[in-house]
């Protein structure tokens, strides 16, 4: 139930608000939301059966990437009106269907059902990244050499892959708990939660703990202290599952 709601950011595109939240089992807490008008995607299949691609130069991904013609929502627009005028605003021939194609064989030869074609300057073959979260999968035995390399200040099985300092630095509150809309005794490092109090945040885990949580369950941390990993991995979005599950990992600790 909401209880009060204070806007702290209002864009061209999106709005930020910190709203004060009372939780089913009594608890009130501060949720930071992004607030988006929504927009659409087409899949553009030519009568070759080949999906089109824009390359399209994006800011926030540091170049050109490739992406479905997609637009925002305009008030009171359908979705296939977005798509359709997205894809008018592209349709002078910039399509560039030469250098990524993804097939469709109804056949079922491939076993995916998708067939990526290598054509000349495909820059998709080559060993790039361009969004380094989509459509990542593991399992709780291939997350925990990360953790342990973390744990262990960037070394596993006697191979350096981060420097020492490199950990440090990542794991380094960089963003304190002060700022508007930030849980107690939780900072921020690179890409990961830092525990900088756990007295005020509530945790039976030590200063200093990092880690991170999947959008549906996963949940991974680092104790350096206790030279202790955890790894959660369930399918729900439930913050009292990951809280239950580090304090029981916590006082499983027996000295």
């Amino acid at each position: 139930m909401l209880f009060d709601r204070k806007k702290i950011y209002d864009g061209r595109v999106i709005q930020v608000s910190v709203d004060t939240v009372d939780l089913p089992n009594g608890v009130r807490l501060p949720l930071e939301l992004v607030r988006h008008p929504g927009g659409a995607a087409a899949v553009a299949i030519d009568a070759d059966n080949r999906v089109c691609l824009l390359r399209q130069y994006r800011h926030a991904a540091g170049g050109y990437i490739y992406e479905l013609p997609a637009g925002k929502l305009e008030p009171g627009e359908a979705p296939e009106i977005t798509v359709r005028r997205d894809m008018q605003h592209h349709d002078d021939g910039r399509w560039d269907i030469v250098r990524q194609i993804l097939q469709h064989r109804p056949n079922g030869r491939s076993p995916t059902g998708l067939i990526k074609q290598t054509m000349a300057n495909d820059t998709m073959s080559r060993n790039v990244y361009f969004r380094g979260s989509g459509g990542l999968y593991s399992t709780a035995e291939g997350y925990v050499p990360l953790g342990l390399m973390l744990a262990n200040g960037g070394e596993f099985n006697g191979r350096r892959l981060l420097s020492r300092k490199s950990v440090e630095m990542l794991s380094a509150a960089h963003v304190a708990d002060t700022l508007p809309g930030r849980p107690a005794g939780e900072g921020y490092g690179l890409s990961v939660r830092v525990v900088t109090n756990h007295a005020a945040r509530g945790t039976l885990l030590s200063d200093g703990t990092y880690g991170w949580s999947g959008a549906q369950g996963t949940h991974f941390f680092v104790d350096p202290k206790e030279q202790l990993v955890g790894i959660l991995m369930v399918q729900t979005p439930n913050n009292e599952v990951r809280d239950a599950f580090e304090d029981l990992v916590a006082q499983s600790i027996a000295d």
